[in-house]
This record gives C-alpha cells, structure tokens and sequence, in this order.
C-alpha cells in the first residue's frame, strides 16, 4: 500500500477531526459538571432547612447555594401571583408563583418593600385561577398571618430564565409565562423583588392545587454517551481518510 498525500482532504479531515474532538471533549466537560451537581443536590436536599435570609447572603457572598433546603415566614400576595407553563407527571398545566413579604425579623436583612417569589407548586389548567382553588389562599394579615414555608432556593446561575429558541414568548396580559425569572413577573407586577426563588414543598398549603414538592432533582445524564459518538465520528473519519489515501502500490 502507498499513502497518497492529498492536500484538500488532509485539510478538510484535519478541521473535521479538530471540531469532533473538542465536541467531545465539551461534553466529558459537561459529565463532570453534570455529576458535580448530582452530587451537590443528593447531598444537599437532606439536610435541615437554613432560615431563608442565612441563605440568601451566602449566596450574596458567591457561594453555591442552588437546591439548598431554607425555611422562611411570609405573608402572600395572591392578587399578583403569576402563571409559568409546565408539566408534570405527564400532564400539561402551570406552576403557581406567588409573592410574599417578609416577616420584620427578615426586614433586618431584606428591604421590607422587596418580594419573594414562592413557587408553590403544580396546577392543573383547570385551576390554573386563585379564584378557582379559594383553600389555597392563604391569610395576609401582617405578622399575625405569617405562613411558614419550607423548600429548596433557587439561583438564577443554575436555573436562567432565558428563553430558548422554541419557547413561547411570555403573555403578560394573560399572566401566561414561559420562563421562571421573577424579575420578569414583578416587573409586570409592579414590585421590587429578590432575583431567587423557593420551590415550595407544598406544606403550607391545605388545599389539593396547587401541588408542592414537584421539584425535578432526577437529571438527565447522557453526555459520556454523547462523548463517545463524537469520538467514535472523529475515529471514522480518520479511518475514511486513511482508506482514501492509501492505494495500492502500482507495477
């Protein structure tokens, strides 16, 4: 056999295998990123809630506070609670985000004009309306109405609210959205709200809908198997150049 050097193709195969490797070299990247969050979240859920206001300034100060179990006292607004579509268990509905005020212990912490968005969990489209599920609807009478509610924060650096090319745009005037970022719904709210967020685990609530504790916390993790087809690409295609370039030796 003899090799014959081919210019173009050794160009052409040569950026070829440059992006298939750094293709799968991105998502080995990705596996361990992947496996650091399983494991962060596995290790974290567990744990015994933090009061909200600990919480929210550790991760003021830059640390990793993503799915960390808090407890906070709030008064709900449910006047201004927005609607953001989702699934769960299979079936199509939308997710109840309310705004609540702090207790004035909190105050100290938190600016008292300032909101915290509680995800209070999954509603059928049927109920997707506060006025369709009246139990749900807690009291708000100063401190002597505070409710206490337990969850997971949500940061916006593991949870962006950034809209993907196929995702609906955001209906405002249906209280229809398809992002989770509450300074879109307090900017449509008209009030001033902390940029996190607390899954709810349903506790507080005594009424059916919404359901607390839908949380996702199981993540899809196929990006070794991702790795492997690029690598196995890069590997064919060298192979395809090698049988391209080689011929047999001629008499």
């Amino acid at each position: 056999m003899q090799f014959r050097f081919r210019p173009g193709l050794t160009i052409a195969t040569l950026i070829g295998l440059a992006i298939l490797l750094s293709l799968g070299n991105w998502q080995i990247q990705r596996l361990a990123w992947k496996e650091d969050l399983i494991a962060r979240v596995e290790a974290r859920i567990d744990q015994e809630p933090l009061a909200f206001a600990e919480a929210y300034a550790r991760w003021q100060a830059g640390e990793d506070m993503e799915y960390t179990p808090v407890r906070v006292s709030v008064n709900f607004d449910h006047q201004r609670e927005a609607h953001v579509f989702g699934s769960n268990e299979g079936a199509a509905g939308w997710f109840i985000f309310t705004p609540a005020q702090f207790s004035k212990a909190q105050n100290e912490v938190i600016d008292s004009d300032t909101f915290l968005y509680i995800n209070r969990g999954f509603a059928a489209d049927t109920f997707k309306e506060a006025r369709t599920r009246p139990d749900s609807l807690l009291a708000s009478d100063g401190n002597a109405g505070l409710t206490v509610v337990t969850g997971l924060l949500r940061t916006p650096q593991e949870s962006p609210a950034i809209a993907g090319a196929l995702t609906p745009d955001n209906n405002p005037d249906r209280n229809e959205w398809y992002v989770r970022d509450p300074l879109v719904f307090a900017e449509a709210a008209g009030v001033k709200t902390l940029p996190v967020w607390i899954d709810s685990n349903g506790l507080e609530n005594p009424a059916v809908w919404p359901k607390g504790g839908t949380t996702r916390l199981e993540f899809n993790n196929r990006h070794l198997e991702y790795a492997l087809t690029w690598f196995g690409l890069a590997a064919t295609l060298l192979v395809v150049f090698l049988a391209f370039s080689l011929r047999g030796r001629e008499d």
